[in-house]
């Protein structure tokens, strides 16, 4: 099983640190006398020395405040001035949400956070690259092709890492990547960076 600890005021960012500091809410949500925090209340980034809102990221299960805003959880993100968005640190694990592996690997989008965390899949066959080089490839889109014909969509995360679950093929025969913002790769074809390959 895997956990996500809720975010609450006061809570920091990772790396760098910083401060969450949620907006006032018309029927407060408390955790332990601190208000919960919910997608875009302000964070105070002291890297960047600017204010930012946070954005919640897969995986999460509906957890909405009464305006329908999704509950924070640690590993969220702040966007901020920062080129890669620094991640939401809670500070108490007593109310989580909690996901079987079976439950991770249904989900859209989670192989980035799942990345942040550490988390390897153990039961399912999956596929991970990384691009080795000084680019910021955060949030580009990538598509893998498998010997089978099947195609995998992700996003590269914050450590220039994209990882692709439940895949069904033996090898990944092609390798794209949404160019439209070649900024983010200082113009460098991205192909030909990803030297590094790990399978499961």
């Amino acid at each position: 099983m895997y956990w996500r600890s809720h975010i609450r005021e006061d809570d920091g960012l990772t790396p760098g640190g910083g401060l969450v500091k949620p907006r006032p809410q018309q029927c407060p949500s408390t955790y332990d006398g601190k208000l919960a925090c919910y997608e875009g209340d302000p964070v105070y980034c002291n890297t960047c020395k600017s204010w930012g809102v946070t954005k919640c990221v897969p995986p999460y299960r509906p957890d909405t405040d009464p305006e329908g805003r999704q509950a924070n959880l640690d590993g969220d993100l702040c966007l901020c001035k920062c080129p890669i968005p620094p991640r939401l640190k809670a500070s108490f694990d007593n109310v989580c949400m909690e996901f079987s592996e079976h439950a991770l690997l249904g989900m859209a989008g989670v192989s980035e956070w799942m990345s942040y965390a550490g988390i390897t899949p153990q039961s399912s066959k999956w596929i991970a690259f990384q691009a080795n080089t000084n680019g910021l490839y955060f949030g580009l889109d990538c598509i893998a092709t498998m010997d089978d014909g099947s195609i995998l969509r992700g996003s590269f995360g914050d450590s220039n890492k994209v990882m692709f679950l439940s895949v069904s093929g033996a090898q990944c025969v092609k390798v794209e990547i949404d160019m439209c913002d070649t900024e983010h790769a200082g113009g460098k074809s991205i192909a030909s960076s990803l030297i590094q390959k790990i399978t499961g």
